[in-house]
């Protein structure tokens, strides 16, 4: 492992145990503040149920129904609070209990309430009824809610009348009041268990980060020690490494040095880069000797350049007079001429238009000429490209489908070029499709640029034959010269271009040309 390697490995180690540490702190003491803060809640809601309890009390001892208030006072507080911190602790048992017993006391306070409000009414009507018993009736309504099955047989004693329905309301206020005292002991019993179980958890937690910062901080301090005095030994190994290998090099060896395979420090590294700088060399002096092969290759090329250029000019007005010569002869002949001078005369055209592509593609490739730029539009071209193959090609099997982003998509190129990368793109693409497919063309805006698509359902191509296509005079046809893609490179590259090209055997090809939108950007 390398010096820096150590290094890094020892302090990273170091830095990972302090950070854990720092982490396990912080998440100990965010901890300590949430248990704190829900200690001081459950404290609160403690303090709250009692005096829940004291006011409940206080309205049943001494008939003060002012106290009804501050039950439901307390009752709603309560489960404010629960309401507000149960997202935050809902792993606390109690908190859900306490709750439902709030609302269990909440349904049967109100239906003490509601029978209380009821006797009352009914209290003052008997007491304007019998005014005599009207100290009674004051009585009874004094003391109900504490002492009801008293108040039922005094009412039993002055009522004669009416006193059964009575009875059982205070009957039912006797039971519905023992109840809620029960559930009243039951709120502070779980108040208390809450407060018990937040003081547990809080202690708990104070104990894990206490344990943690007494075996955390330890081993830290340990580890950077070790780490210490393990990289200075290496340190010192290598630096006597280093000044062997400085020695060797001062005699003027330069030749490669054997290498073990389980040294990876610095020396090692040092003494691979020397062993590379030598090679280095060596490729330097084989890749010169191949560079004069290519000059020499390339000069030539251009020898043979120059003379097909002479010969393709020399050939070019004899065929043109072939071929016109052919086109007379086809007109002139007439229905009653052999058919064998029919095909003749056929053959001479087909070859001479043959031969004449050959001819333009040799002068095309050998002339070089650079484009004239002008203004032209992307789409016309595109269409008029395909409208001249229409003509010399039986495109009725070819499904051809052209797709712009803008209706015109103007640039700055030279349009006979262009057409003429378009054409030998689509005569391929044709070729490739020999039953017939679809040639999709989709022209693509961006900012300065413009993409064009070629895209075809031929029998695409293998990775060897991708590689080579662009290359002069390469080809896989029976007839074709292997000129028209180099052309089409050769176009692409003046316009200040590029081509690439995907194709997978079986699934078709795709070119894809982008063009700046103008000249020189």
């Amino acid at each position: 492992m390398l010096l820096k390697s150590k290094v890094i490995l020892s302090f990273s180690i170091s830095f990972l145990i302090s950070a854990i540490l720092g982490v396990s702190v912080y998440i100990g003491f965010n901890n300590i503040k949430k248990e704190l803060r829900f200690l001081e809640l459950s404290d609160t809601m403690r303090s709250k149920s009692l005096q829940l309890k004291r006011h409940e009390k206080n309205l049943f001892l001494y008939g003060d129904f002012k106290e009804a208030d501050n039950v439901y006072t307390y009752i709603s507080e309560l489960k404010g609070l629960i309401k507000e911190n149960s997202p935050n602790y809902k792993n606390v048992p109690e908190l859900a209990q306490l709750d439902h017993k709030l609302d269990e006391y909440l349904e049967k306070f109100s239906r003490i309430m509601k029978a209380t409000t009821f006797f009352q009414n009914d209290l003052k009507r008997l007491k304007n009824q019998n005014a005599q018993y009207s100290y009674v009736f004051t009585f009874i309504g004094s003391t109900f809610l504490d002492h009801p099955l008293e108040s039922a047989e005094l009412l039993q004693r002055f009522l004669t009348t009416g006193q059964n329905e009575r009875v059982k309301i205070l009957n039912k206020i006797k039971s519905d009041t023992d109840s809620l005292r029960k559930i009243g002991e039951e709120i502070l019993t779980v108040s208390k268990e809450l407060d018990k179980s937040v003081r547990e958890r809080a202690e708990n937690i104070i104990s894990i980060a206490s344990r943690t910062i007494f075996i955390l901080l330890p081993l830290s301090f340990l580890t950077g020690v070790i780490s210490l005095f393990v990289i200075s030994q290496g340190v010192v190994m290598r630096l006597k490494s280093l000044m062997k290998t400085v020695e060797k090099i001062s005699t003027g060896d330069f030749s490669p040095f054997p290498i073990s395979p389980k040294q990876h420090d610095e020396v090692t590294a040092l003494i691979t880069l020397f062993n590379n700088m030598a090679v280095d060399l060596k490729n330097r002096e084989i890749r010169l000797i191949e560079k004069e092969k290519e000059l020499y290759q390339s000069k030539k090329l251009a020898v043979v350049g120059t003379l097909v250029s002479g010969i393709a000019h020399e050939l070019n007005n004899p065929l043109n007079n072939i071929y016109i010569a052919a086109q007379i002869l086809s007109k002139e002949i007439k229905d009653e001429h052999p058919e064998v001078i029919k095909d003749t005369v056929r053959d001479i055209l087909s070859q001479a238009l043959r031969v004449k592509g050959l001819v333009t593609n040799l002068l095309d490739f050998t002339r070089e000429k650079e484009p004239e730029f002008r203004d032209v539009n992307l789409n016309q071209i595109i269409n008029h490209a395909f409208q001249q193959l229409a003509k010399v090609s039986d495109l009725s099997k070819i499904n051809f489908l052209l797709s712009s982003d803008k209706p015109e998509v103007i640039i700055s190129a030279d349009y006979t070029q262009l057409e003429r990368v378009f054409f030998n793109l689509f005569n391929n693409a044709i070729d490739a499709m020999k039953d017939g497919g679809n040639l999709n063309i989709k022209i693509l805006s961006e900012d300065g640029t413009v993409s064009v698509e070629v895209a075809d359902t031929g029998n695409g191509m293998s990775k060897e034959i991708l590689e080579s296509i662009f290359e002069p005079f390469f080809t896989t046809k029976e007839k074709g010269t292997g000129l028209g893609l180099s052309i089409v490179y050769n176009v692409v590259k003046r316009h200040g271009g590029t081509i690439s090209v995907k194709s997978e055997e079986g699934k078709g090809s795709t070119f894809t040309i982008t063009l700046p939108r103008t000249h020189g950007s």
